[in-house]
């Protein structure tokens, strides 16, 4: 099974569980590896998320800096939550 790393709201299961539903997706099923760093990348709000009316959170590249996610393994079999 694939790895992921979450960030943003994504590390809310039950906030995921209500966008999964509200977006006709498979809520994915994984167990959690533990805090992960991203070495060069930092969180930004650079897009508008319609269903939220807020910014969404998105990973950019950038120089020097470090940003902590949750590293998770998926256990689902249904990877259509990514599409």
């Amino acid at each position: 099974m694939p790895y992921y790393f979450a960030y943003g709201s994504n590390m809310d299961k039950n906030e995921l569980k209500e966008w999964c539903k509200n977006n006709n997706k498979p809520f994915p099923k994984w167990e959690f590896i533990g805090m992960a760093s991203l070495e060069n990348y930092e969180i930004t709000f650079n897009y508008y998320s319609y269903s939220r009316g807020a910014g969404a959170a998105n990973i950019i590249e950038k120089k020097d800096l470090l940003y902590m996610v949750f590293y998770l393994k998926l256990v689902t079999k249904n990877l259509s939550f990514f599409e």
